[in-house]
């Protein structure tokens, strides 16, 4: 049964690093870092359960040993482990020491045992370790396998052991070759003669004359030795090598070999088999030395970690955690907008610390002590850089936008100097994951989605290639087919991961916004208006009452005193509405759409709107408290529940002081001064310029329909119990014509609610007037309500709103006019409202006395907020993938078909450099292993052992297998062979009649 045995080194990094990320998540509220969360999550239930589903796969191991091998040699061992397709670790125990190890590619592993501890045995122990494609999260599975009997004998070691002659003669301790063996000399030493091989060669005599001399005797060899061995002797390996020795020596010297313990009887020994197996257990082995748990703990840290068979890491493997880390520092540098020289100083030492590492890793060399130094050296003086760049008070906030990304990515390049190792690796790419889900959170541009993807692509690569065992070799087709094959099951299982990741994020909403700790406010390059309090231009110039915005028809948007729109100023013509842009002019990250509110208008003169003239209070930030402005309700009466509304706002373009906000603001965090205004605007004491970010907690009710509806009539409201604050809101314009009233009347029902009426005004002009921004201009002194319903009939949204509020104004209801951005459109992945100059707008405002104001628009599709319910990210995700495919779908098929191609070529291409390399007589070897590699025949074997094979296999084909190995040996090891066209043809219609 497989059984989980831990993490790899590094792995904790990466769990620590999740959690970082989950933080920054909570911090930020960025639907993006969420995302990869999600990623990871998936990632790592596939780490978890990828090894239990290998292991649980693999059919029980198989064991092929020799007969009987030695103490301390090496014996080879063949394993087998069908159904594994994916590389597994496999250790090979004796009696609980390791004799064997390696890695089992393709089901099969050929390696060299050393057993250390003598003696007969009928099973080994193996355990089978994996981990998925990540190699986080180990797996091991312990079986014991039959071999039938290995013997493990000691090596012979001399003096050999007691030694009793069966003859009668006494017991002798056998000390060197020719001692030992009874007889007397009948006339001393002599000449060589036939037949003395049997007799004691006399070396020293020998050697003084030049021929062999031996010593003659008086009787024969003993034809039985006794080998006894001492169960009692101090060290019974030592003594278990000297009776071997002993019973070799029996076995050269022509005697009959018997062997015995102690005094127990004597047994024959036939062979030098039959010495070894009983000398590997004639005695027992010394008893194996046992060590404490914590011994055994520190020993397997001391190894490199307890989970993980190795530790090394491959240069491959060090590029691509370069490319992970790389990628997730350039992410943070262009979210922070780092000068190019910074920028460039982040890669560079990446790459640096890359190739030095690297460099290390192929030489085999550690880290020089010199260098630890310099990394360190250069690490503190860039720290107090830092330091003092950012010593002007830090408080949270200004750290997590000032020092802290700064000390990440210079933790990212410091780290590299050190990744010489699997561990340090994995914790090089877990500081990756804070740095990127940190520049996920900071980031709200359209390059977000290709940094993000490019990173998780190399963060998973990097994953997979640091755990990865080691390529197969390329001698063959068998090599890039295993290639292919890992291939298509890596992007099986990705894209199997991503279904899961979309899955999980579909049941995740989008988030409400960041955490309180961390509402950001940033005020890039201040610049002041000209009078505080009063609404400015772009450049600071204050605006006047009755200053008409761009001044003319068509005015120059892009220099005109509000951006290109008059909506942005002290009044308001409803006769102009300048060009406006389609570029980004601010982005705002926030769970659902709703208008940004930026200006309101309560007095109206038949063409122009005019703001209200009281400034406000002023207040300081960076936190604000924003009171209740005319007409909101401290709370909203019973059965209208609220909701906090975070509004995160990105300015794009250089915008004039007006602070945008979804009704209604309850707390603004704003670096600077702001004005809060009885009318409900907000303006600061500066200019937004590009760069400048803020964020609005708005508390907003759940309006519906049905809410709206039950608030009933507010005229009759209003007439139970006036409101003197609302008067303004019901002023006519005193040019207002009668057939304007008598439309509103006609779209009033008696007795219905407001809500109705509004709806039934909405309806009337979506069906009787046109949208167009180039309706003609109503002459002076002409009432532009009464133009816009009655002549033209076309406008845009400035004259359609000021029609809808003056309509309901007749009928008793209070409406203002209101300018700012409608939400614009999502970005799917980083979760943020991309508002263009063209989204700016008009809309009308009315007041209901259990919500106070609402929006209503005619023009323009924002849904109430009790209606919208936020999308989770998995739908965003899929409708961003649609939506990519759907809008680029010429590159999509262009990139695929590329790809495609591309591998298609590559394929060929090394095929034909293979038939180069190879040749024809090559490609005929490789197709006949191939052919034995079907019919379960060892890729390894020899020509002439497939051919066995193949003759058992199909016995009509016999002499056709055995002729053909028999060619393709001679090619092989001929010198003489030559090569010929009918030769090849011949041999090749051998291999087609066996289906080679």
């Amino acid at each position: 049964m497989a059984r989980p045995v831990g993490l790899a080194p590094g792995g904790v990094a990466l769990v620590a690093g999740w959690c970082a990320a989950y933080a920054i998540a909570w911090l930020t509220g960025a639907a993006s870092v969420v995302v990869v969360l999600a990623i990871l999550a998936v990632g790592a239930v596939g780490a978890v359960g990828g090894g239990w589903w290998r292991l649980t796969r693999a059919a029980r191991t198989q064991l092929a040993v020799a007969a009987h091998t030695e103490v301390g040699a090496n014996s080879a061992v063949a394993v087998w482990l069908a159904n594994s397709p994916h590389p597994v670790h496999l250790r090979i125990i004796d009696r609980g020491d390791d004799v064997a190890s390696g890695w089992v590619t393709a089901g099969r592993l050929d390696a060299d045992a050393c057993f250390t501890r003598r003696g007969v045995i009928d099973h080994l122990e193996t355990r089978v370790r994996t981990a998925g494609a990540a190699g986080l999260v180990w797996w091991e599975r312990r079986e014991r396998v039959d071999i039938g009997g290995l013997v493990i004998a000691p090596p012979p070691s001399g003096p050999g052991a007691r030694v009793e002659m069966a003859d009668g003669h006494s017991d002798t301790e056998i000390e060197g070759t020719n001692s030992g063996i009874g007889g007397e000399e009948i006339d001393g030493i002599r000449p060589w003669h036939d037949g003395d091989s049997e007799r004691s060669v006399h070396w020293a005599s020998s050697l003084r004359s030049g021929t062999l001399v031996v010593h003659d005797r008086h009787d024969p060899l003993p034809q039985r030795w006794i080998v006894r061995a001492n169960p009692a002797a101090a060290d019974l390996d030592d003594e278990a090598g000297r009776c071997r020795w002993s019973l070799d020596e029996a076995r050269r010297s022509g005697a009959h070999a018997w062997a015995a313990t102690g005094d127990g009887p004597a047994v024959p020994i036939a062979d030098g088999h039959a010495a070894a197996r009983w000398s590997a257990s004639c005695v027992p082995p010394a008893p194996r030395v046992q060590i404490g748990r914590r011994q055994r703990i520190v020993g397997q840290i001391g190894r490199g970690g307890r989970a993980e068979p190795v530790t090394t890491l491959t240069p491959r493997a060090r590029w691509t955690t370069a490319a992970a880390t790389g990628t997730a520092s350039l992410m943070l540098a262009g979210a922070l907008e780092s000068t190019p020289i910074a920028t460039g100083l982040v890669a560079l030492g990446t790459i640096a610390a890359a190739a030095l590492t690297t460099h290390l890793l192929r030489s085999g060399r550690p880290i020089p002590a010199a260098w630890r130094a310099l990394v360190t050296s250069a690490s503190i003086a860039t720290l107090a850089v830092i330091m003092f760049a950012n010593s002007g008070g830090i408080d949270l906030l200004a750290l997590l936008h000032g020092p802290l990304p700064q000390l990440l990515m210079l933790l990212v390049v410091l780290v590299g100097f050190e990744c010489t190792d699997r561990r340090a690796a994995r914790v090089s790419l877990a500081i990756s994951v804070v740095v990127a889900t940190y520049a996920s959170g900071l980031r709200v541009d359209g390059r977000l989605t290709a940094w993000l993807g490019l990173w998780l692509i190399c963060l998973l690569a990097a994953l997979v290639v640091t755990a990865a065992p080691g390529s197969p070799s390329p001698a063959s087709g068998v090599a890039s087919r295993r290639w292919s094959h890992a291939a298509a099951r890596a992007g099986l299982e990705v894209g199997t991961g991503l279904v899961a990741a979309v899955t999980l994020l579909s049941m995740v909403s989008v988030p409400s916004g960041p955490a309180p700790l961390t509402l950001p406010t940033f005020l890039d390059n201040q610049r002041p208006v000209g009078a505080p309090g009063v609404l400015s231009r772009p450049d600071g110039a204050p605006t006047e009452r009755g200053d008409p915005g761009d001044g003319t028809r068509g005015g120059d948007a892009a220099g005109g005193s509000n951006g290109g729109y008059p909506g942005f100023a002290e009044s308001l013509d409803t006769s102009i509405r300048g060009p406006l842009s389609d570029d980004v002019v601010m982005r705002v990250r926030a769970p659902e759409p709703d208008f940004w509110r930026g200006q309101t208008f309560a007095d109206f003169d038949g063409r122009f709107w005019y703001a209200d003239q009281d400034l406000g209070e002023q207040h300081n930030g960076p936190t604000i408290k924003v009171p209740p402005a005319i007409g909101d309700l401290d709370e909203p009466w019973s059965g209208v529940s609220t909701t906090p509304f975070v509004q995160t706002y990105f300015v794009e373009v250089d915008q004039p002081n007006v602070v945008f906000a979804a009704y209604r603001p309850t707390q603004l965090t704003f670096d600077g001064t702001v004005w809060l205004r009885p009318d409900g605007a907000l303006r600061s004491d500066i200019v937004l310029t590009k760069g400048s970010v803020y964020t609005v907690v708005s508390s907003r009710a759940e309006i519906t329909a049905t809410s709206l509806r039950d608030q009933g009539d507010v005229a009759d409201y209003l007439d139970a119990g006036p409101r003197p604050q609302l008067d303004r809101y019901l002023m006519l314009p005193a040019t207002i014509s009668q057939r304007t009233i008598a439309l509103a009347d006609d779209l009033t029902a008696r007795g219905a609610s407001t809500y109705d009426t509004v709806r039934a005004m909405e309806a009337w002009l979506g069906a009787n007037v046109e949208y167009d921004l180039d309706a003609p201009v109503p002459g002076d002194g002409v009432d532009a309500v009464d133009d816009f319903l009655f002549e033209s009939q076309r406008g845009f949204c400035e004259q359609i709103a000021t029609a809808l509020a003056v309509m309901l104004r007749a009928q008793g209801v209070p409406a203002r006019l209101v300018t700012g951005y409608v939400p614009g459109e999502r970005d799917l992945i980083s979760g943020v409202w991309k508002v263009r100059g063209s989204d700016a707008h008009a809309w009308v405002e009315v007041w209901f006395p259990a919500s106070g104001w609402q929006a209503f628009d005619p023009t323009s599709n924002v849904p109430l907020a009790g209606d919208t319910r936020p999308n989770t990210i998995g739908v965003d995700l899929m409708k961003a993938t649609f939506a990519g495919v759907r809008d680029h779908a010429t590159a999509v098929v262009t990139v695929v078909a590329i790809a495609a191609g591309g591998g298609l070529l590559t394929r060929a291409g090394r095929a034909w450099l293979r038939r180069r390399r190879r040749g024809r007589w090559g490609l005929l070897q490789d197709r006949w292993v191939r052919a034995g590699a079907r019919h379960g025949v060892d890729t390894t074997s020899s020509n002439p052992e497939q051919a066995r094979r193949w003759a058992d296999l199909a016995p009509l084909h016999a002499a056709d297998a055995h002729l053909l190995a028999e060619e393709l040996d001679r090619v092989a090891f001929d010198p003489d062979w030559i090569d010929d066209d009918d030769h090849y043809r011949r041999t090749k219609r051998l291999g087609q009649r066996l289906g080679v």
